[in-house]
Order: C-alpha cells, then structure tokens, then sequence
C-alpha cells in the first residue's frame, strides 16, 4: 500500500516564500500553491520557529516554550489576563487533522 504525503499550502508559511529552495506547485488557475517536498517545508517550519522563540527571548520574554508536535496546549492549565498584562504569547502550528507533519 502506497503511502500519501501531504501538501502544504504556501500560506501555512512562517517563512518568506522566497528563501525556499524547493519547487512549489501552483494550481491550474495560479491561485493556490503548495510545497511539493514536505519534509524540507517542515525542516524550514521548525527553524523559522525557533528563530521567532530566539527573537522573543532576546526581546526579554522570560520564558518561550515550543511544543512538539502531537502535544495539545492544555488551555484549562492557564489563567486569562487582560489585554494590557499579557507578557505571553501561544502561537499554535499544526497539521491539519488526519495528516502527518
């Protein structure tokens, strides 16, 4: 049985489009366009979101906590403040649901 890889929408990107060295494809229309090697879109995810918890740190976050992939963020586990206290930030990067990362 073949496995199927996923496609990857080029607006699911943390990265600028144009440092990818891999081919993307466009739709018939050229409206919609994927990354056709996933593991290297995944290899460039992951260091793109590294260098934005790298940058928060430097910026004076006191802590900045990446979770691995499969790992839910328990929302329940943490308090809600007002707009104007937040000093945190929960950016969430998954795979849709029934695809492989």
């Amino acid at each position: 049985m073949a496995v199927r890889r996923q496609s990857v929408s080029t607006t699911a990107a943390l990265f600028p489009l144009d440092i990818y060295p891999g081919q993307i494809i466009t739709d018939l229309f050229g409206e919609e366009s994927y990354f056709a090697d996933a593991d290297l879109f995944w290899q460039m995810q992951n260091e793109a979101i590294g260098a934005k918890r790298d940058a928060l740190l430097a910026a004076g976050w006191h802590d900045v906590v990446v979770l691995e992939p499969g790992t839910r963020f328990m929302s329940w586990e943490h308090e809600k403040t007002p707009r104007l206290r937040r000093q945190g930030l929960h950016h969430h990067v998954a795979p849709r649901r029934g695809r492989d990362p």
